[in-house]
């Protein structure tokens, strides 16, 4: 699979995986596209996404050094078309008024940080409950889910909610590799019908 800009994409390398989708829906539209990255960790996600046209992105962490790092991240990169929020995912609705376009949550722990400080299924479900109520008709939730981290519980509990959605509003997608032992993440789409 090529990315947009002609570079080779492994499925395994999941938040490359993401953005290779994101940009085949995405990346060439022209409509102002309000953006949520759920989960600002290192700032990548955020970078990704504020690299596409005419977006805005809210970045949330509850983290200070994922807030700083993310911050930092754009400001060397010069973008200003960001936000970054000092706040849990959950609280999206005190924060984004628009309707949501694109959310992203890369779910776990911060890379290289505490691991007791993780993404949690009951804030996490909230957050996602609440982008679906403002999720515009050509909007998408990407969710990447990691089994190792608490022996799937967190996985298993957003897979089991997000499979209850009305299939008459919602399209729920599931990517997953099944030739590995060791717990591989997991991709979830949620889509707008």
């Amino acid at each position: 699979m090529e990315n947009i800009e002609g570079t080779e994409v492994k499925y395994g390398a999941i938040t490359d995986f993401i953005h290779s989708l994101i940009n085949m829906s995405y990346g060439k539209k022209r409509d102002k596209l309000t953006v949520v990255d759920a989960t600002a960790g290192n700032g990548y996600d955020t970078l990704f996404l504020s690299e596409l046209n005419n977006t805005f992105v809210y970045s949330f962490d509850i983290q200070e050094i994922a807030v700083e790092k993310t911050d930092k991240l754009m400001k060397e990169n010069h973008r200003e078309n960001y936000k970054i929020i000092l706040d849990g995912h959950e609280n999206i609705n005190r924060y984004v008024e628009e309707d949501i376009d694109i959310a992203v949550f890369n779910l776990g722990y911060l890379p290289n940080g505490d691991k007791n400080l993780h993404t949690m299924s009951e804030t996490t479900i909230v957050a996602i409950d609440s982008i679906l109520d403002r999720l515009s008709n050509t909007g998408r939730i990407y969710i990447a889910a990691y089994l190792g981290h608490d022996n799937a519980k967190e996985a298993n509990e957003i897979l089991d909610h997000i499979s209850h959605l009305d299939r008459r509003k919602y399209n729920v997608i599931q990517i997953r590799l099944i030739n590995k032992n060791n717990t591989p993440p997991e991709i979830y789409i949620l889509e707008s019908k």
